[in-house]
């Protein structure tokens, strides 16, 4: 988008702006998946870290794209940029399903808000995003509670 010479204006303002856009959003790609894979080492299971991988890798894959793609203008990377753009969404699916399986709502329920903001994020998602990510950054130990029941409470078989 920086290099394009159809952009109008003041080139190195618009210039600034496009190439911060893009390498932000490229960053926030890369850095999901270490935070996917977190959310899988909290919920543990081979399950659940076989689709937090899958996701991770579409998840960095969409950042390296993104960037490539959009700022350096090489438009025909864009099919690879939504094929791992839908897997990496499509994986948090997933990886909710299977964390909820293990007891564990709340990292579920941060899943959800992920994929939600991911698909809004257009419009406003990225701050669903932030937030959630700012939530286990700053309290890990409130989703690493488990809500089903403990070793204190009966199991009603």
């Amino acid at each position: 988008m920086a290099a394009d010479r159809r952009y109008l204006g003041n080139p190195l303002r618009d210039g600034a702006l496009d190439w911060s856009a893009v390498f932000g959003y490229s960053a926030a790609w890369i850095l999901t998946a270490p935070s996917v894979l977190a959310i899988g080492r909290i919920a543990g299971g081979r399950t659940v870290m076989i689709v937090a991988w899958v996701a991770a890798a579409a998840a960095v894959v969409v950042g390296l794209v993104n960037a490539i793609a959009d700022g350096l203008g090489m438009d025909a990377l864009g099919t690879i940029y939504v094929v791992s753009f839908l897997l990496a969404l499509m994986a948090l699916i997933p990886l909710a399903a299977t964390v909820f399986r293990a007891k564990l709502k709340r990292v579920a329920g941060l899943c959800v808000a992920l994929i939600i903001g991911i698909g809004l994020f257009p419009v406003g998602g990225g701050v669903i995003v932030l937030l959630s990510l700012a939530s286990i950054a700053f309290a890990p130990g409130w989703y690493a509670r488990r809500t089903g029941p403990t070793a204190n409470e009966p199991t009603i078989d």
